[in-house]
């Protein structure tokens, strides 16, 4: 099984967008593209060991939990105002 790394094509953002809290489109590209590199190395990984990959072992519920806990962290490590909420209420 061949692993592709996916690359964000930042045509698909609206450059007349105005952020809340200081954002900018290249946080949120460079959010996503943390991820897509996680994904990518993982699943190379699990590949060269013949597994399958990790987006197809983990269920549905899993998985979106876990994108949105990726997405979250990346997103508050690029942007220039944003903090992770560490809380567990």
């Amino acid at each position: 099984m061949t692993i592709s790394r996916n690359v964000v094509d930042q045509t698909k953002f609206n450059p007349s967008s105005n952020f809340p809290y200081q954002l900018r489109i290249a946080d949120f590209v460079s959010a996503m593209q943390d991820v897509y590199d996680f994904f990518y190395d993982v699943n190379s990984n699990l590949a060269g060991k013949r597994l399958q990959r990790l987006d197809d072992m983990l269920r549905p519920a899993i998985m979106s939990g876990v994108l949105s806990d990726m997405v979250t962290a990346s997103l508050a490590k690029h942007s220039r105002v944003l903090t992770e909420n560490k809380s567990l209420s």
